[in-house]
């Protein structure tokens, strides 16, 4: 089963809409599905930690501009 936790640590200081996303997420992943967010590079769907904490996938990342 999908571990919620992973997603972001709770915290007392939580605003509302993100207990209320919190919430949403939890109850999607009781039914097995994986919420996830679009790379802001490329528009990748993302659901690995890291990748959704940065909004950048594990490609876009690797890049390095050379143009410079």
């Amino acid at each position: 089963m999908f571990n919620t936790q992973s997603i972001r640590p709770r915290s007392e200081a939580e605003q509302p809409d993100d207990r209320v996303i919190r919430e949403h997420i939890e109850a999607l992943a009781e039914h097995g599905y994986v919420v996830g967010v679009r790379c802001r590079n490329c528009g990748a769907i993302l659901t690995a930690r890291r990748s959704v904490d940065l909004h950048v996938g594990p490609v876009c990342r690797g890049r390095v501009d050379t143009s410079a």
